[in-house]
């Protein structure tokens, strides 16, 4: 039976929207929980501390993987035990390492960024990277495998059995600390991966790969790109807090977090395309259905342009009410104009996460990838260490992400157009800013008579987001074609 790819599109996409929705949602949840329990200072030596262990297990595969990701989608039986643990063990001896250095390097990491009162267990940094590798690895195999509705429900589960936990803990002895939220980071972690790891047991048993020196090397060759796209993105994405600690305070830190937070939940949406996209792409190349891969990429990018113009929109007009809600007045008043700049950096951002996964990846050109990725990240550090240093102010990191986002997408753009070329629509873009400008007017003219900042999460952005609907349709944005499309995947959906 010939496969349908736009069904599986939209699927995949449903099931994956939902567990990063969720996911996203849980940063979200966490910073009033956190802020207005441990303070602003506390909750910026938190992301640092999460930050510098995101990047060390960021780099711990060294490569390794890249065939793993690739054909897993394709592949049975014995292959794909091979492909499975062959990335595992090697992975595993990796983290060991850096998680010895992680613990070594403990004290020089608190000096250099943390506050002199942030006191945490260093095993506690390597016992992370442990758990995380356990959990990458288990939700990396249904992924692949093409099982989304798996993947979405262990990525939703643990960061809500994370919040569970703190606010468990809040309650019963009141204070929590650097350790405890490591901690209950970890626990989360493996209540996730243990169950799932025994299931992929069950399902592809243990043999012990071949770890032929020709075998490592060449997986290497091709996945070290993607280790650099990594650090660069992190360069791109993360050191700005790091810079910010490092001339300002971890309190500046808590300031700016915030609000980049806010900006930039719109990117769950191409970060979930950068799930789907891979395997579907890479199983229509390798069947020859170059055709449905270019439709695929086109319509991904139109749905992130129909979301990224509305919530560009509104962050320029509801940043600092959701601000003083989702943290207090003074992080509102310190970041408020830092939300909207980011939610426009993210349009570059998410269109960069489409191209590197869509095409560069699928046809296994990460060099390119690396090099967009080294672009923004080496500006975004130049730029960040001259202007905070000579202006001190937590609004230039967000300009200077903004600069270094738009830099990563046209270098990316112009180097993959001739392997396979997005094409934007002028016409449904035009229709879509009108729609989106048309939401800010009426979100405007409710704003006088709202007293109460609560009202703004339940009624004021409920209904502004069904006026874009209605406007959408009422200008008929999507075609005739599309809007069926959509019908029959429905129809098709509940009549099976």
């Amino acid at each position: 039976m010939k496969h349908d790819y736009r069904i599986a599109f939209l699927k995949n996409n449903i099931f994956v929207s939902i567990g990063t929705f969720l996911v996203y949602a849980k940063g979200i949840i966490l910073l009033p929980l956190l802020i207005k329990t441990v303070g602003v200072s506390t909750y910026g030596s938190f992301i640092l501390l999460i930050s510098y262990i995101s990047v060390l297990y960021g780099i711990s595969s060294f490569g390794i993987g890249f065939s793993y990701q690739r054909f897993m989608p394709s592949a049975k039986g014995e292959i794909r035990t091979d492909l499975f643990y062959f990335q595992f063990l090697f992975h595993l001896c990796s983290v060991g390492v850096l998680a010895l250095v992680c613990i070594l390097g403990n004290r020089m990491f608190k000096s250099i960024f943390l506050s002199p009162n942030d006191n945490y267990f260093a095993l506690y940094t390597g016992l992370t990277l442990f758990s995380t590798l356990l959990y990458n690895k288990a939700v990396d195999y249904f992924r692949y495998t093409n099982r989304m509705n798996y993947f979405s429900v262990a990525t939703s589960a643990y960061p809500y059995l994370n919040i569970v936990i703190i606010i468990v803990f809040m309650y019963t002895k009141q204070t929590i600390d650097l350790n405890f939220l490591l901690l209950a980071n970890i626990v989360s972690l493996l209540l996730v991966a243990l169950p799932l790891l025994s299931k992929v047991y069950f399902e592809i048993g243990f043999k012990l790969p071949s770890f032929a020196i020709q075998r490592i090397v060449n997986d290497i060759k091709i996945g070290f790109p993607l280790v650099l796209v990594f650090i660069t993105d992190f360069v791109m994405a993360g050191s700005d807090r790091f810079i910010i600690a490092f001339y300002m305070t971890s309190q500046s830190v808590g300031f700016y977090n915030p609000a980049y937070t806010l900006g930039s939940f719109v990117i769950m949406f191409p970060k979930v395309l950068g799930v789907v996209l891979p395997p579907l792409l890479s199983k229509a190349t390798d069947e020859n259905e170059t055709l449905m891969a270019q439709i695929l990429l086109n319509k991904a990018v139109k749905l992130y342009v129909a979301l990224i113009i509305p919530f560009i929109i509104g962050c320029l007009t509801l940043s600092r009410t959701l601000l003083v809600i989702l943290a207090n007045e003074e992080v509102a008043n310190a970041s408020y104009f830092i939300t909207p700049i980011i939610a426009i950096g993210m349009f570059f951002y998410g269109m960069t996460i489409i191209l590197a996964h869509g095409v560069a990846f699928v046809k296994m050109q990460t060099k390119v990838i690396f090099y967009a990725n080294l672009i923004a990240g080496v500006s975004s550090v130049l730029l960040n260490f001259i202007f905070i240093y000579l202006l001190r102010n937590i609004i230039i990191a967000a300009i200077v992400s903004l600069i270094s986002y738009v830099l990563s997408y046209f270098f990316l753009y112009y180097r993959t157009k001739t392997i396979m070329r997005i094409e934007f629509d002028k016409q449904f873009t035009m229709r879509i800013l009108y729609a989106g400008i048309s939401m800010g007017v009426f979100i405007e003219g409710l704003m006088p008579f709202i007293h109460s900042k609560f009202i703004v999460l339940g009624f004021i952005i409920p209904s502004s987001i069904i006026f874009y609907i209605v406007v959408v349709l009422l200008i008929r944005a999507f075609n005739k074609s599309e809007i069926e499309y959509f019908r029959s995947i429905i129809k098709l959906k509940f009549s099976r």
